[in-house]
């Protein structure tokens, strides 16, 4: 899924399809007919047995809604037509949680731009929504499970997708709307294999981007050349002076087969002249530091991070 080519600098990064995307004709037709029709009956079988909205969703959801409270209002969250308490009050009790109450929270936190920090605002917004949600699908009509509808959906579009077969726009053609279903599935908490499975199913690249490392490095490579002051305890004599740094900072490519990987590196050195002593002592040292660091940046599909930061120094003095 990624390549990397240091012959020729470049990463490759291929974004796997999220199901919210169709592009017919580019996509391999690996998965037959027989497969969707199999997941259909299974989401079928899936439907009639579904239960009701699990108690560790509905509880995960009350915690995201008091995190986001927290925030909005650690960001200086305001307004007069927000009602704090009443909010507070129903993310603390999801079982006496009224979901019409939340909407109507929602709409005066959504009319309410103003002193928000933006992030913290949209999240809050969300998380009441999500938690409402989930709050109106616990108290379903009776001997009625939320998990059901959006299950018998998925199992007709698996249906429509297995009878379409390999035509244009078909295997993989019909298959927008499966996103919004499984996302409303693992929302309710809805655990069972199938939706996996349908990930898996159709979850393939269909974007390869190519980047030549120049392209990258423009944002990276960068001089160093600073100079910050030194005071510090060498055997109980404090030693003051100055430190002049200057090395390169840049950005190198790592081969690897399944996804991108990236180093940004430092190498520099530092020539540092300090004054210290003690009585009638007086030391003058001049000191040469080479500097190394390296820290590891993973791009993989779905998500990129960082591996904690390497770092060497090896140091000459002259007294």
């Amino acid at each position: 899924m990624f390549t990397v080519n240091r012959s020729m600098p470049l990463v490759r990064v291929a974004t796997a399809w999220s199901l919210a995307v169709v592009a017919a004709g580019l996509m391999e037709t690996s998965v037959q007919a027989a497969d969707f029709a199999d997941l259909a009956a299974r989401a079928r079988t899936e439907a009639a047995a579904s239960h009701g909205v699990s108690r560790d969703a509905i509880d995960a959801a009350a915690s995201r809604l008091r995190t986001a409270i927290a925030e909005a209002r650690r960001h200086g969250a305001a307004g007069d037509a927000i009602d704090w308490t009443a909010l507070e009050s129903q993310a603390a009790n999801a079982s006496t949680a009224d979901a019409a109450s939340l909407r109507r929270i929602g709409e005066s936190v959504r009319s309410q731009s103003k002193g928000f920090e933006p992030p913290a605002h949209r999240g809050l917004a969300a998380a009441i929504e999500r938690y409402a949600r989930l709050v109106e699908a616990s108290k379903p009509p009776a001997g009625e499970s939320p998990a059901r509808k959006p299950l018998e959906r998925l199992a007709e579009l698996l249906e429509d997708v297995a009878k379409n077969g390999g035509s244009e726009g078909g295997v993989f053609g019909g298959l927008e709307a499966a996103g919004p279903l499984l996302g409303s599935l693992e929302d309710l908490g809805f655990t069972s294999g199938i939706v996996s499975e349908v990930r898996r199913a159709v979850g393939r690249p269909n974007v390869f981007v190519d980047v030549k490392e120049s392209l990258l490095s423009e944002a990276v490579n960068r001089p160093v050349d600073e100079v910050a002051p030194v005071d510090e305890v060498i055997l109980g004599i404090r030693q003051r002076g100055t430190g002049h740094t200057q090395g390169f900072v840049r950005l190198d490519l790592v081969p690897s087969e399944d996804r991108a990987v990236m180093d940004l590196v430092l190498a520099a050195t530092n020539h540092s002249n300090t004054r210290g002593g003690r009585g009638p002592v007086t030391v003058c040292s001049r000191g040469t530091t080479d500097l190394g660091a390296r820290r590891r940046i993973l791009l993989e599909e779905e998500r990129a991070y960082g591996l904690a930061p390497e770092a060497h120094a090896s140091a000459q003095s002259q007294t």
